[in-house]
């Protein structure tokens, strides 16, 4: 009776820890499904956008060919009468800096972030819902704007503002314009590319006219809209043959007039993307599946670890109905009928574990929009019926994975066998077992290691030393007035103000080619005004920094970094090199260490620091100003008021440099939480599995374990004969997930200019607290039976 009762508890310990198990398992895919329905949906929120098709070029930059979404305006006139089939047409300027524009209304003044300059064709080719305004006449006119629902309660308090103005200063220096609001759209509720809460139509925007200077460019975005069922394979080889003529007259005038032309007509350079494919498979940049792929991977890697979990407790807890199934066998009953009762009960554990895995997916909704940086809503943006439907082929994948093994081997015993040798079948079972224990145990420990990994890349990068220091500083993206900066500079608690070309969280684009002992090289130029590089603390390694008192250094001094003396030769200070196509002469003045502005992912560029005379004060939008920690909000009020004395109606914005270089390690800080999720739980998964087999395993056994205390044997002894045994499945298990992890991990290293080598002591660490744990769970387990009086549990038998 004891030993019956001991089953039965165990049995539904195991039945809730076996259904808890799969839940998390799923929680994981169904994370994953979500994400993915998230990404595939962008611009699927009207039927009309399967035939909007975005161009793309491919444009040689830095002596190397690159995809950018940036087209000369004049391919967009050249496409519009070159091609039949498309129905509209329209170009988005691309908009210099952060986009950030000053608007002004009756009352308020706002710094907005997501608007658009296009030209009068946008609402020809986009089908955005008008709530207020007629859609066949807005942006027809220059110096008119649509705004989204949201702007108009948050300018003027109401929807109906057809008919009003609002004055608009793209950069703090430029002059306010008044612009007519023409319209008020919905912004719809599935993610879409084109981000922006308004749209306008300027006047000096020239993407209604095409350049008449050959040294112009209007950079913009093209989006066509086509006829339905056009062929788009022909369609690609008319866009390119376009693009080829158009720009290759374009290049050839240019160098007939003496212009610099630094471009070049690739083969294949030019290309029309539908709009899902701009998202899923980007010309330029990452694709939603180098995030995803690996996520899927890891999804289905915790699933089969939770399914092998699962699959390993039903066998377990099932087996004590093995005379019962042999009695059912001897009675005529048939395989497929034996499968099917334990695919029915599959089922329904599969079942109730889905739906628990659904609703631990709708609580962790806010947590996961955190990690991703989106925005889910199973309202709003995810195909409900897709979703059920994915869920429905989750429930079967599940149900087939966790099924097969039981039916195998409750359907292909000799029932006969059952009674006459128990023992011969358990031992058959716990291989089957013992391999399942060191699969669990092996996805596991690459799921440690990886974190481990992940954990000591981030903080080598968080301890490094960045050869500058981000502290303290206070970044202004905005064009700038010198006599705004020279104010500012006498402010008490500020210890110094310099402007820069140059972007914490963008490449270096400006390329400079120097000549130095009649040997030709390339390294980036960027523009600083005296004060930047004391403002970073970069460190000197010879010679000075720029200082007004010498006079030259604002004419024919240049500093070097590290990397840029190397490429130069040694010995570099005081030598005079000849930059830019004028050749003029410039005296390396000082050798700073190359210092990682951009992160660690990419080396350090060689490049070379001047004052800004020579780009200009529009190539130095950034001002970079030392405080005070202690008199930091003082110091900020006071730049304020100086602010809107230069800039009235273009609210100052700012940031820390610190946060902006933090974000470059934010998509590694996300991913790291993400493995230490997946590594808690597939800890707990495998932990779980183990102690509820050993649990098993001692029921089965306590005849055994009674009769040897019953002979003198003590709990240590006992833990020790059964100890070893599982002992050696870990480090078996370890070893199998070694090679599997250095392959992964050491990819995933190379993506950074400046990592850690590989850490061997986390392979030895992960397989000392993978033992430490398989002990303890043991020790427990031993425990358990510790104080059960031998001789009655004999006697039971």
């Amino acid at each position: 009776m004891v030993s019956i009762l001991l089953n039965r508890k165990t049995y539904n310990t195991t039945f809730f820890i076996s259904i808890i198990g799969l839940a998390l398992g799923l929680t994981s895919l169904i994370v994953i499904t979500l994400y993915l329905n998230y990404e595939l949906n962008y611009d699927g929120w009207s039927p009309e956008l399967k035939n909007i098709y975005g161009a793309g070029v491919l444009d040689e930059v830095n002596d190397k060919g690159e995809w950018t979404y940036y087209c000369d305006s004049r391919m967009g006139f050249a496409l519009r009468s070159g091609m039949p089939d498309v129905k509209a047409l329209t170009m988005i300027s691309v908009a210099e800096g952060r986009g950030q524009i000053g608007v002004t209304t009756e009352n308020n003044s706002f710094l907005e972030k997501d608007m658009l300059d296009c030209d009068s064709s946008f609402f020809d080719v986009f089908p955005y819902k008008f709530i207020a305004g007629d859609r066949k006449t807005a942006l027809k006119n220059p110096n008119t704007i649509v705004i989204s629902e949201s702007l108009a309660k948050k300018w003027f308090g109401t929807k109906e503002v057809v008919g009003k103005s609002v004055t608009l200063k793209r950069w703090n220096q430029d002059k306010s314009i008044s612009y007519q609001v023409d319209g008020v759209i919905e912004l719809p509720a599935k993610p879409s590319q084109l981000r922006f809460t308004a749209i306008y139509h300027s006047s000096g925007g020239n993407l209604d006219i095409p350049p008449t200077d050959l040294g112009e460019t209007m950079p913009c975005r093209i989006f066509i809209r086509l006829n339905p069922g056009v062929n788009t394979e022909r369609l690609q080889t008319l866009a390119y043959g376009i693009y080829a003529r158009e720009m290759g007259m374009l290049y050839d005038s240019r160098r007939n007039h003496n212009l610099t032309v630094r471009n070049k007509i690739l083969a294949g350079g030019f290309r029309l993307q539908s709009l899902k494919d701009i998202h899923i498979h980007p010309l330029q940049g990452k694709g939603i599946m180098n995030t995803a792929a690996p996520l899927i991977g890891l999804s289905f890697l915790l699933l089969l670890l939770a399914v092998t979990n699962f699959t390993n407790l039903s066998v377990a807890a099932s087996f004590y109905r093995i005379k019962s199934i042999s009695v059912k066998k001897i009675l005529g009953a048939s395989r497929i009928h034996l499968m099917l009762q334990i695919l029915g009960e599959v089922a329904i554990k599969c079942l109730i574990a889905l739906l628990l895995g659904c609703l631990l997916s709708v609580l962790l909704l806010p947590f996961i929009n955190d990690i991703f940086q989106v925005s889910i809503s199973l309202k709003q943006n995810i195909n409900l019926p897709v979703f059920v439907l994915q869920l429905l082929g989750v429930f079967i994948m599940t149900c087939m994975l966790s099924a097969v093994y039981p039916c195998l081997f409750f359907t292909n015993f000799s029932p006969l066998g059952a009674f006459r040798d128990e023992n011969g079948s358990m031992n058959k079972r716990q291989f089957v077992g013992n391999s399942l224990i060191v699969l669990q145990f092996s996805i596991t420990v690459v799921f440690i290691i990886s974190l481990i990994v992940m954990t000591m890349q981030i903080r080598y990068m968080q301890k490094s030393d960045l050869g500058f220091s981000p502290m303290e500083l206070l970044h202004i993206e905005s064009p700038v007035n010198s006599r705004m900066i020279n104010e500012i500079e006498q402010l008490p608690g500020v210890k110094y103000a310099g402007v820069s070309s140059q972007k914490s969280n963008q490449e270096d684009d400006f390329l400079f080619e120097t000549s130095y002992e009649g040997q030709m090289k390339k390294m980036f130029l960027i523009s600083v005004g005296y004060q930047t590089l004391h403002a970073l603390n970069v460190q000197i390694l010879q010679g000075r920094l720029f200082s007004k008192e010498y006079g030259l250094d604002s004419e024919n001094a240049v500093v070097l970094n590290k990397a840029a003396a190397d490429l130069l030769g040694k010995n570099i200070l005081g030598k005079t090199i000849y930059g830019g196509k004028d050749r003029f002469p410039l005296t390396v003045v000082g050798v700073i260490n190359d210092f990682k502005y951009h992160g660690f992912e990419k080396k350090v560029s060689p490049s070379a620091y001047m004052i800004n005379t020579h780009i200009g004060s529009s190539g130095t939008s950034h001002l970079l100003i030392k405080i005070n920690d202690r008199e930091k909000m003082m110091v900020i009020g006071k730049i304020k008021g100086i602010w809107e004395r230069y800039y009235p109606g273009y609210p100052l914005r700012y940031d820390f440099l610190e946060d902006e270089y933090n974000q470059l390690n934010a998509d590694h800080e996300r991913l790291k939480n993400i493995y230490y999720i997946f590594s808690i739980v597939s800890l707990l998964l495998a932990l779980i599995g183990l102690f509820a087999l050993t649990t098993f395993m001692i029921r089965q056994r306590l005849k055994e374990f009674s009769i040897r205390k019953t002979l003198g044997a003590s709990s240590a002894t006992i833990l020790t004969m059964i100890s070893r045994k599982y002992l050696r499945l870990v480090l078996i298990a370890n070893f199998l997930a070694y090679p599997v992890v250095f392959f992964w991990a050491n990819n995933w290293l190379d993506n950074f200019a400046y990592r850690i080598h590989m850490p061997f002591g986390a392979f030895i660490v992960t397989t000392v607290l993978s033992l430490i744990a398989t002990g303890i769970t043991l020790a427990i387990q031993i425990g358990s039976i510790a104080g059960v009086n031998p001789v009655k549990h004999l006697k039971s038998n």
